[in-house]
């Protein structure tokens, strides 16, 4: 993909989530992988410890 092509789907992708209803609530669009393999228990644990 060129870079005026990436340029055109940026803007182009900004102008779509302008168009969105906004929500009564804030909310997190995540556009990254759904699993990354690690279990939630050991996910949990770093959490944990990175908040102490």
């Amino acid at each position: 993909m060129g870079t005026l092509n990436r340029v055109a789907f940026l803007t182009l992708m900004k102008f779509l989530n302008f168009l969105k209803p906004k929500p009564a609530q804030p909310t997190i669009d995540s556009y990254g992988q759904q699993a990354c393999g690690v279990p939630q228990e050991q996910i949990q644990s770093l959490m944990e410890w990175l908040e102490s």
